[in-house]
This record gives structure tokens, sequence and C-alpha cells, in this order.
């Protein structure tokens, strides 16, 4: 940290001259509107805009934890361009505050520090990265991730959190999955995610999800195990797949 980090830091611990005060959950924080509106533009216009907030000094926020609020103040007081934090999930919700407030320098940190801990990452951290990468498109982020996932295929298979993932995502997996698991796999997650997200697809993504399986790659046993059985092939489509199976 230099040594304007460490003069922001001792300021913003001893609260000398706070101008504004962020309420979180009940539990209040002190701050500076100049080093708030020069980290975040949004942050800007809520402290010096022609809001409640600007004219009050206080700004209660309710789209992230305390916890993540620190990290947030600490990074932008101490004018480090590293993340101390280690825990994937504290790690991804800092991300994500970071770049909903357009703080570009705390989005690049939680990446680079996200991109070190892949090694040492189990398959559900992998996946929360995944996630959030294709979400928040950091594509440097999301490509790298996505070279460890694939070596935990069979792991990704047993793992229920996938299914909440949004629709864009879920469909990126599955493409990314192909020919890491059986077309067989790949059909049963797909099932299973439609038959849990009903209420938010329609007939066009099914077709998008059941164009990406490979059903000339079934044998006859696993159409039967999958297709064969499901609600998401009509009657006709069953028919020809049949076919195809016994000309092959």
């Amino acid at each position: 940290m230099n040594w304007l980090g460490k003069a922001l830091t001792a300021i913003v611990d001893s609260e000398r001259n706070t101008d504004c005060k962020f309420i979180i959950n009940d539990k209040v924080y002190l701050g500076h509107k100049l080093i708030f509106s020069c980290a975040s533009e949004v942050f800007e216009r809520m402290c010096y805009g022609n809001f409640t907030e600007g004219t009050t000094g206080e700004i209660k926020l309710t789209d992230v934890e305390p916890e993540t609020f620190v990290m947030f103040r600490n990074f932008i007081y101490s004018g480090d361009s590293q993340i101390k934090c280690d825990d994937v999930e504290q790690i991804i919700k800092l991300l994500e505050f970071g770049h909903k407030y357009l703080v570009s320098s705390i989005k690049d940190a939680c990446v680079d520090k996200l991109r070190n801990r892949l090694t040492r990452c189990n398959v559900i951290e992998l996946l929360a990265i995944y996630q959030c990468s294709h979400v928040l498109s950091c594509s440097s982020l999301f490509i790298e991730v996505n070279s460890y996932l694939k070596g935990e295929a069979r792991e990704i298979v047993n793992q229920a959190n996938i299914f909440d993932f949004p629709v864009h995502t879920f469909k990126h997996l599955i493409i990314d999955l192909k020919g890491c698991i059986q077309e067989l796999q790949r059909f049963n997650l797909i099932e299973e995610y439609l038959l849990k997200n009903t209420a938010t697809l329609n007939g066009s993504i099914v077709k998008e999800f059941l164009d990406l399986i490979s059903f000339e790659k079934f044998t006859l046993k696993d159409f039967y195990k999958g297709p064969r059985k499901s609600k998401l092939l009509d009657l006709q489509r069953k028919y020809e797949l049949i076919k195809l199976y016994s000309v092959v």
C-alpha cells in the first residue's frame, strides 16, 4: 500500500471529516463523498446529484451485503490493486458489486484474483466462477474457467446448482460439455433443467436446447433410456429417430 493509501485508510478508520453514510441492513458505514464519487460514476450521481442522497448524505443500499461493502470501501480507500480475500464466494460478490457500480479497477482486481485461484478451486467454486464470468461477460476469465471445468465434466453432472443458472448460461454449459460426457447425459441435463424452469421457458427455447443434441450418436438402448420416455419430443420425432437407429 502506498503512502496515499495509508493516509486514506487512516482517515476512514478514524472516521475523520466524513460527510456521508451508507445504511446497509440497519448498519451504518461512514465515508467521504469525494472518495466514493471518484471511484464510481454511480456513487457520484448519488452523492452530488439532485437526489435525496445528495442532500442528506445518507445512502441506503439494498443490493449488497455489509461484508462485501466493507471490502469495497477498503479497496477504494487503500489505493491497492490487489484483493486480499481468498474466499471465492466473497470475491464473486465483490466483482458483481464493482461491475454494477462501474468500478473497473475492482472488477479487474477480482478477475485477476479468481484467475489465480482456479487451480485450487473445487467444482462448485468453478461453476460459480463460470456463471459469474458468463453473466458479466468477463471473456478472459470465462475462457480459463471453461478449460478447468471440462476436466471436471463427470462431477458437473451431479451438481444440482447448475439448474439455477440463467437459461443462456446453462445453454452455454451444455455446449461446452459436448464431447466431454455422453449425449444421453447431456440430454438428461437439458430435460431436468427444462422441467425445473418451465415457468420461464417457451417452445422456441426448448427447440434450441434439443438442437444441441446429436441424436445420431445415441445407441438404440440409450434412446429408449432417455428420449423415448421424454415429453420433450413429440411422437413424430421419436418415430423418425427410431427409423434412424433401425437403419444404423
